[in-house]
């Protein structure tokens, strides 16, 4: 029997604008609108998303910008609603990826460069960027120079020059001086002499012949310019060089983001961070992590795998421990339940509606196969039906040869998984994340019983989980 396959469909990638998600993750559906109103309404605060690798986080993330631009969406609403949604700062929401510990250089490095690259093509952004153009302390100006400083070493020079300068001259020409004095003298003396007769008439006229021949000749050989120059000069010079260091680029990131909300509500989003294996770089990670998620000057969304909410559920009960301090949510993306990947596989596949029962009851036995070893995680799952497409004629499909008995026993193991969780793992009271945790053993268990050639039963399983 064949099966064609709609191989447009087999996704690996995350759910986004562009690329619509298939599956319903209805499992999720409330806490996504939980999330949503609280970013939307809330304020800024840190949250941990937790579940194993390939179950959807990214894609839960997905969903939560594709709800939120619908929300900001006024086409179709009423006036009040219009006015409301207009009246909201726009979400951004910044993705970097943290696979592995790096120090706080390059983890403040990797934030801003995210932030400016997301916001910088805008045009609510360009818009803000012309209204403060001339405004050298915006936002606008310290995220682009900011962002520079993360690629090149740059420094900023600011001088100021203060000169107090008072300069007095004084030319004193001597020619000219006496040619003004003779004749005064001349007349001072002529006057004196007609009162006390000093002199008399002949010599007098003899005197001042004398006397004029006197200074005749010194003017007519004096030369004698003398200049006087006193100056006084006070000058002060002042310069101020720029410096960047981490304390530095910090304090501009968080006064960016305050600055930043009153236009934008920031959402960053840290994924990547279950590639971080080993715990102790994972702890160290999230200590150089803390001072930003904890800042309240924007959202943080923690993408992280099963190991850090184990860590995250055991640190309840330690003291003082850093990681229960840090999120004020957690949000757990469950495994998926087999009714949800037997409607995901009836997307994918086109199977046609005239197949005789038993064909029918084959292509259910193939899905519980695909769910038993996919571990219901849902990567691995498109993962086995890409490994088991075949092609002709430029189309996709799976081809089953006699394996009905094959793909029974999955059935079968299916069923026994399922029996468990419903009479023992779903009556205590655990969070999902660890019945989660449970029912992944139960798959990983099986897995070891095939490998050792065991038969399966509950019993079995059940006594080979406690050994």
């Amino acid at each position: 029997m064949q099966v064609k396959i709609n191989h447009s469909c087999l996704k690996d990638s995350p759910h986004s604008a562009k690329n619509e998600l298939l599956l319903e993750m209805d499992e999720i559906r409330s806490d996504l609108n939980t999330l949503v109103q609280d970013l939307r309404n809330g304020t800024p605060t840190c949250y941990m998303v937790s579940g194993y690798r390939g179950s959807g986080k990214s894609s839960f993330i997905g969903l939560i910008e594709t709800e939120l631009s619908k929300e900001l969406s006024i086409e179709g609403e009423t006036d009040a609603a219009a006015t409301q949604s207009k009246d909201r700062s726009e979400i951004v929401f910044v993705h970097t990826n943290f696979s592995r510990y790096e120090k706080k250089t390059f983890l403040l490095r990797r934030l801003i460069r995210g932030l400016y690259l997301k916001v910088h093509n805008l045009k609510s952004f360009e818009k803000i960027k012309e209204e403060h153009k001339e405004n050298k302390d915006s936002f606008v100006k310290l995220i682009e120079t900011l962002y520079e400083k993360t690629f090149f070493e740059t420094t900023q020079i600011f001088s100021k020059s203060f000169k107090n300068k008072r300069i007095t001259v004084a030319n004193i020409d001597w020619k000219l001086l006496l040619q003004a004095l003779v004749p005064g003298i001349f007349l001072l003396l002529f006057f004196l002499n007609l009162k006390f007769k000093f002199i008399t008439p002949w010599r007098l006229t003899d005197g001042t012949v004398l006397i004029a021949s006197v200074f005749g000749t010194i003017l007519g050989i004096l030369k004698i310019r003398r200049k006087i120059f006193n100056e006084m000069r006070k000058t002060e010079d002042f310069k101020r060089v720029s410096l960047y260091d981490d304390e530095i680029s910090d304090y501009h990131f968080k006064n960016i983001l305050i600055q930043m909300k009153s236009h934008y509500q920031v959402v960053f989003v840290l994924d990547e961070m279950d590639k971080v294996d080993d715990d102790a770089d994972l702890e160290s990670l999230l200590k150089e992590m803390k001072p930003y998620l904890v800042s309240g000057v924007a959202s943080f969304v923690v993408v992280a795998g099963q190991n850090l909410y184990y860590k995250y559920y055991l640190s309840t009960e330690i003291d003082d421990a850093v990681l229960s301090s840090i999120f004020s949510r957690f949000i757990h993306i469950p495994l998926l339940t087999p009714e949800s990947f037997r409607k995901l596989f009836q997307k994918i596949a086109m199977v046609p509606k005239e197949v005789s029962p038993a064909e029918r009851e084959l292509v259910n036995l193939y899905v519980s196969y695909l769910i038993v070893k996919s571990k219901r995680i849902p990567r691995q799952f498109i993962g086995l039906v890409r490994q088991n497409l075949e092609w002709a004629d430029n189309e996709s499909f799976v081809n089953f040869k006699g394996e009905k008995e094959y793909f029974e026993t999955y059935d079968k193991v299916l069923q026994i998984i399922e029996k468990i969780e419903e009479n023992h793992i779903s009556n205590y009271p655990f969070d999902q994340a660890l019945k989660d945790y449970f029912t992944m053993h139960l798959f990983l268990t099986y897995s070891k019983m095939e490998r050792l050639g065991k038969d399966f039963t509950e019993d079995s399983l059940i006594n080979l989980s406690n050994e």
